[in-house]
Order: structure tokens, then sequence, then C-alpha cells
């Protein structure tokens, strides 16, 4: 399965919006009403050090939960 895996960067620095600042500033402000939307935010689940990162991939929480990567678990 992964040996057809294909990684591309990906930045979005040269995009008409961020190189304009008010474009951007307009991006930003209309981003930060919805980012506070409940649902955006995300279920805490399990924390796992860094060095379990393999264990936080394939970590599956109960109701929509997500593994939390932390310095230190």
């Amino acid at each position: 399965m992964a040996k057809d895996l294909t990684l591309k960067s990906f930045s979005n620095f040269r995009s008409t919006t961020v190189q304009n600042p008010l474009e951007l500033e307009t991006a930003l402000e209309q981003l930060s009403g919805m980012i506070a939307m409940p649902h955006f935010k995300t279920k805490r689940g399990k924390a796992f050090a860094f060095e379990k990162v393999q264990d936080a991939i394939f970590y599956v929480g109960e109701g929509g939960e997500k593994p939390i990567l932390t310095s230190a678990a």
C-alpha cells in the first residue's frame, strides 16, 4: 500500500490572497469567526509521546476522539 505513496509539499505563501495584505486580513477575519464554532473543535483522546507516533496513528478514539501528541505522555 505504501509503496505507491507520493508526498508533495504544499504552500500557499504565493497565493494572491496571501500576497495582498488587504485580502489576507479579510480572509483571516472570516476564518477567525468560524474557528470557534463547535464542529471545528477537536475531541481530545489519548495522549502519546512523540516517540509513540506509530501508536497514535493507529489509535481509534470513542466518539470521534483524536490522539494528541505531546513532548511527554
